[in-house]
């Protein structure tokens, strides 16, 4: 039983490396201080990035309450908006949290009626060439109000082409 043990313990050291020479031990030691030292430098510079990516998205949003220029992401294919900015909310008349349930009565609800079948073609025109488009057409917010707004769309194709 002893001697097992003794062989045991014996191939522990081997595979752990413990019966290399001190020289080579301090080398592997170096190389994984090095390693080490690498992967330290590159999680600082991802942290650099997320943080400088952050602080744009900031001055962005900042820039954008201060202008009233909300934007918005919309899939055509599924006929859902993907996001809305805060100020795009609130140039609708909702809370950040109730812009997907608005938009997804877009033509129904938001737009104007004298001006929701113009708007629709723009967007089938835009949709079916591929183009991008300006319109001016005026909403109905909530309370009734009822704005005009200047929109730019650029169309932007998914990975298959949509």
């Amino acid at each position: 039983m002893i001697r097992f043990a003794t062989q045991m313990l014996r191939a522990i050291r081997r595979a752990a490396g413990f019966e290399r020479g001190p020289a080579e031990l301090a080398a592997k030691l170096e190389a994984l201080a090095q390693r080490n030292a690498e992967l330290e430098r590159a999680v600082l510079a991802q942290q650099k990035i997320a943080d400088e990516l952050r602080r744009l998205q900031a001055d962005l949003s900042r820039a954008q309450r201060m202008a009233k220029i909300g934007n918005w992401r919309w899939s055509v294919p599924r006929n859902a908006l993907i996001e809305g900015s805060d100020v795009y909310a609130e140039i609708h008349g909702v809370a950040p949290s109730e812009i997907h349930a608005r938009m997804d009565r877009l033509l129904d609800d938001v737009v104007h009626p004298e001006d929701r079948e113009r708007i629709e073609r723009a967007f089938r025109e835009a949709d079916a060439s591929g183009s991008d488009y300006q319109a001016e057409y005026r909403i109905v917010r909530p309370d009734g109000e009822v704005r005009h707004v200047r929109e730019i769309g650029e169309n932007i194709a998914d990975a298959s082409g949509r």
